[in-house]
């Protein structure tokens, strides 16, 4: 008899545990999920902040040459508003 009761013992202990584990698991999950939302949201902004500095880096370029082409021209002894020879 008293094997019996070790026997339904181990049962309770090793039922308690599946359930713990499965509980865990659950648990896991969602904050795997949490954490995984979190870091595409990161992504997403950085992605558009990455395209914001790009189109900003690309704005200074245009008006470095068009300062280069400017002042080629004023070298030239053009004044604003009459024709270059040079090309713009």
């Amino acid at each position: 008899m008293l094997y019996i009761v070790l026997i339904g013992a181990d049962y309770i202990v090793g039922f308690q545990a599946k359930k713990i584990k499965a509980e865990y698991t659950r648990e896991a999950e969602v904050i795997r999920k949490k954490y995984e939302s979190l870091l595409l949201k990161e992504h997403h902004s950085f992605s558009l902040r990455h395209q914001e500095l790009q189109r900003n880096i690309a704005k200074v370029d245009c008006n470095r040459q068009l300062v280069e082409a400017l002042k080629v021209r004023e070298d030239c002894g053009l004044q604003p508003g009459k024709t270059s020879p040079l090309p713009l």
